[in-house]
């Protein structure tokens, strides 16, 4: 998992490599020739079967390890699934299905589909999205006019003010 703040949990979640079970598959096929051939070219002998036994023992081993490997994969997804699919993530899904099913609904009493009412809708809302940024753009580089004041007169008593 990486601690890269620059990366995002849904760049990990799409990028994650496992080994397929094709690729399984053909190194499986691949080990048993190798050992067919192995067995096919060489009389057995004890000193042979011993180091059969070693090899077994070996790949035993190995599935071991890489079943805790596997582990240890499952559980990364496991964190990355719980950071990125939220229940604020379900309810904006959500709230998203609901839209376009209401979307959808409007479109089929104006007799369209929903790729035509997308069509008629996706340039009005990026128009008026436009002039939003546009208007908040224009509030940030206004400023404020610059005025000029007198500088206040002395007073000798506070009785002057309030005559």
């Amino acid at each position: 998992m990486s601690a890269n703040p620059e990366t995002d949990d849904w760049t990990e979640l799409s990028e994650l490599d496992f080994i397929t079970a094709k690729q399984m598959v053909i190194i499986c096929i691949t080990i048993a020739i190798l050992c067919q051939t192995l067995a096919q070219l060489v009389n057995p002998t004890a000193w042979l079967n011993y180091q059969m036994l070693a090899f077994i023992m070996a790949t035993n081993v190995a599935a071991v390890l890489l079943a805790i490997f596997a582990q240890k994969s499952a559980e990364d997804i496991s964190e990355i699934y719980k950071r990125a699919f939220t229940p604020d993530f379900y309810r904006t899904l959500e709230t998203m299905s609901t839209f376009r099913s209401i979307v959808v609904k409007e479109a089929e009493r104006d007799g369209k589909g929903l790729e035509e009412d997308l069509e008629e809708l996706a340039p009005k809302l990026y128009g008026l999205l436009r002039k939003w940024i546009d208007v908040k753009a224009a509030e940030a580089m206004i400023e404020p006019p610059a005025i000029d004041l007198e500088p206040t007169p002395d007073f000798e008593d506070d009785a002057e003010l309030f005559n």
